[in-house]
């Protein structure tokens, strides 16, 4: 019978849900950005655009980082992007440069990619912490 090997312990495995989500994100944001007109095109479509593309590259910086610390950092900064890209959705739609249905997706698409997020800087605090109660003892 086959003796059962313990593996070490793992770093935190990245998130492929995350960087997916942030693809089909990039992907609406270029599509929506056709809708606009030449002149917001210039100015909003372009914040908005470029805000998306931060959070893609972020989500590609936190699949290559193992470090634990720097990943916390990201997915903070992360999070920071994406509450700037529902401040900046709701002002499209406002100006109706999109419509209410493409708000919405455009809005679950942003709260899902948060959400995956905040559970994981949540994981970590938690981790943290626990790191910290076990020195002082």
């Amino acid at each position: 019978m086959p003796r059962a090997t313990l593996k070490p312990k793992q770093p935190i495995p990245p998130e492929p849900a995350l960087r997916t989500l942030c693809a089909k994100l990039l992907q609406h944001t270029f599509l929506m950005g056709e809708k606009f007109t030449k002149k917001e095109k210039m100015a909003l479509g372009n914040e908005i655009k470029n805000t998306a593309i931060r959070v893609m590259r972020v989500a590609i910086l936190i699949d290559s980082y193992h470090n634990r610390d720097r990943r916390f950092e990201l997915y903070l900064k992360i999070d920071e992007e994406l509450k700037l890209l529902c401040e900046l959705i709701p002002i499209a739609y406002n100006r109706r440069c999109i419509t209410q249905q493409n708000r919405d997706a455009w809005t679950k698409m942003c709260m899902d990619i948060d959400n995956i997020a905040m559970g994981q800087v949540l994981k970590m605090d938690k981790e943290r912490k626990g790191e910290n109660a076990s020195k002082r003892v």
